[in-house]
């Protein structure tokens, strides 16, 4: 009779194994979660956060493993974050949040494309990338400075077809740093 039971133990350990891994996965993203509500939390980490919510995304979808199979390591341009309500229009923050996103898809062995969000200037520091290099993927998104909070809303696009492969949405409360970061320049434009 002991043999019966042994069996169906090594039968259910790998399922039971498997169920362990996306319920870590499931714990980890929730504990992240956290890390954007808490006003203690500077931006990198949060961005850090993001990065790896994304990645973890990223992980579990099919188009990374089709794309992995072709390209090693997969290359992404990291653009920056618009204001939601004025298109075209970033801040130090826009650019900021993604530079560190970035960073961290680079920490887990992505060629990454950082010119296009370097610090003004200092685009010396991420030099662009060779003539006619192309990226997997493309991460942007967009922005929203309320009262209390930002909302932040980024994508993750394949880079052939232009779809979406992922996203990640949440909400920082808008501390000093955050609202000094997302303050835009004025402009002024004439109608004619």
């Amino acid at each position: 009779m002991k043999k019966p039971v042994l069996i169906l133990l090594c039968v259910t350990l790998p399922l039971l194994s498997g169920c362990a891994l996306q319920l870590a996965g499931i714990g980890i993203a929730a504990a992240t979660h956290g890390v954007f509500s808490d006003p203690d939390v500077n931006l990198k980490e949060k961005s850090y956060a993001a990065a790896d919510l994304l990645t973890q995304n990223l992980n579990d979808s099919a188009l990374r493993r089709q794309v992995l199979s072709i390209h090693n390591p997969l290359t992404v341009l990291m653009k920056p974050l618009d204001e939601l309500d004025h298109t075209g229009i970033t801040s130090p923050f826009g650019s900021a949040v993604p530079e560190w996103i970035g960073l961290r898809f680079a920490e887990l062995g992505y060629t990454v494309f950082l010119h296009e969000v370097a610090p003004q200037g200092n685009k010396k520091l991420y030099p662009s990338p060779p003539a006619g290099a192309k990226h997997d993927l493309l991460i942007t998104g967009t922005y929203a400075v309320k009262d209390q909070h930002v909302d932040v809303m980024l994508r993750v696009f394949d880079g052939d077809s232009g779809q979406v492969v992922t996203h990640f949405d949440y909400a920082m409360p808008l501390s000093r740093e955050i609202k000094k970061l997302a303050e835009t320049e004025i402009r002024i434009f004439r109608a004619n």
